[in-house]
């Protein structure tokens, strides 16, 4: 469903350098201070790039940053039995620009950053940090703390705006420049958000890097803005410019939202998470010699697939798959026969996180699959070139998924079939075998 935005008219009518002229009027020009002492708190690459141009305008005009700091989040603890430790990027970062660097686990009561002759810090900044800043580091410090944030606000907030704007196939995205709130996250006052005319457009199915590469350097561009403009020097002016109608918040990514939900998601959306969380995974479920087993199957590197023919009905061809025609799709008897190299159409059972059980048919598309959904009255076609099935070493898709289903045989794909739909009714086939 398409979002929908208001935005406050006196500012979304006017121009771009209409919009500065009345910051300026607001008194964002005429505001002063010290040269900073700066608390840069970050981790990832977004803050990679924020960092760096923070670092370059020290150096241009140390009038305004006098000094950075680096705060850090400690080296995790990775891989099998924890015994490597992986740093988080900004460290590497903060090493080349011979920054003093501080690593932190979380924050104690009375936390305070030992500098020389006890000098305070004058404003934290954070990007993408990941960690709380409590109020009292805040209040030790002269302006507080600004933080730079990848979307809307206050659409969006929490720790993962780009994994839920990809998700959720929003068109358009922006930044915000907030303070840093006492009690919450992403709570602060907007000192300045990405104006209308100035939204960035986000291609179909695009990827997380390939936004993330998008933002971070208008994400750049927004704090070193406001820092030449002394944003952070009270009083401040709440700048937001949009009241959407229901607000999205942005998770941490979890497990949970990698589960495929064949029941419910369509084939874009699929897709869509694809793109935005990498490596996507269900419960393959199994049923032979007396027992059941659920294998966890890991979907990657996944694309709809348009074929050259397309139908909205199961009978009759199917599609054409690039020199490759489906024939005799879905006969009287249910069987699928394929032209070469496709041999046989396959069904595969996914466990949903509900405990219920979803049959989707595939086929062999080179080392890949391809899997045919109905959706509503067309069919849709799902690329998937790589599984990995739990406990087997990674390998394309078809080999993969042969290794725990079975051919459709014509005489059992749909015995006992209560309305002989596809898929639906009480589908039952054989139980599947290992195909290696």
């Amino acid at each position: 469903m398409k979002r929908t935005f208001s935005t406050i008219p006196s500012l979304a009518t006017r121009s771009v350098s209409q919009q500065a002229a009345h910051c300026f009027r607001r008194g964002y020009g005429s505001k002063t201070s010290k040269p900073l002492r700066v608390l840069f708190c970050g981790s990832d690459e977004l803050s990679c790039e924020s960092l760096r141009a923070v670092h370059a305008e020290h150096e241009r005009n140390p009038d305004l940053i006098a000094s950075i700091d680096v705060l850090i989040r400690r080296a995790k603890k990775v891989g099998r039995g924890l015994k490597r430790e992986r740093d988080v990027p900004i460290k590497a970062v903060a090493g080349e620009l011979e920054l003093p660097i501080h690593e932190i686990g979380h924050f104690i009561p009375d936390w305070k950053l030992r500098r020389p002759n006890d000098e305070k810090i004058s404003l934290i900044i954070a990007v993408s940090f990941g960690l709380f800043i409590p109020a009292q580091v805040l209040q030790d410090t002269e302006y507080g703390g600004i933080n730079i944030h990848p979307s809307l606000i206050p659409d969006y907030r929490g720790a993962a705006p780009l994994h839920h704007v990809l998700m959720n196939g929003e068109p358009s995205t922006g930044i915000t420049l907030q303070t840093l709130d006492h009690h919450s996250f992403d709570r602060g006052t907007i000192l300045a958000q990405t104006a209308p005319p100035g939204l960035i457009p986000i291609p179909p199915l695009c990827t997380y890097d390939q936004l993330l590469d998008m933002i971070k350097p208008r994400a750049a561009e927004m704090l070193i803005s406001g820092l030449r403009k002394r944003l952070f020097v009270p009083p401040f002016t709440d700048f937001g410019l949009y009241k959407p109608k229901e607000v999205r918040l942005a998770s941490k990514i979890t497990s949970e939202h990698r589960q495929i939900d064949w029941a419910n998601w369509d084939t874009n959306k699929i897709v869509r998470h694809s793109k935005a969380l990498g490596r996507l995974w269900s419960q393959c479920y199994v049923e032979g010699r007396g027992k059941a087993t659920a294998y966890r199957t890991i979907f990657e590197d996944m694309a709809i697939f348009k074929p050259a023919i397309e139908t909205d009905t199961w009978v009759g061809m199917v599609g054409m798959f690039e020199d490759t025609y489906i024939k005799n799709a879905l006969t009287n008897s249910g069987y699928l026969q394929i032209a070469q190299p496709f041999h046989y159409g396959y069904w595969s059972t996914f466990l949903l996180a509900d405990g219920t059980k979803r049959k989707e048919m595939w086929f062999q598309h080179g080392e890949g699959i391809i899997i045919c959904r109905r959706e509503g009255q067309k069919l849709q076609y799902l690329l998937v070139n790589k599984v990995t099935v739990e406990g087997k070493e990674p390998s394309g898709a078809y080999r993969a998924m042969c290794s725990v289903n079975k051919i459709v045989e014509p005489e059992k794909s749909l015995e006992g079939a209560a309305d002989k739909s596809w898929p639906g009714g009480s589908i039952t086939i054989d139980a599947p075998k290992a195909r290696r």
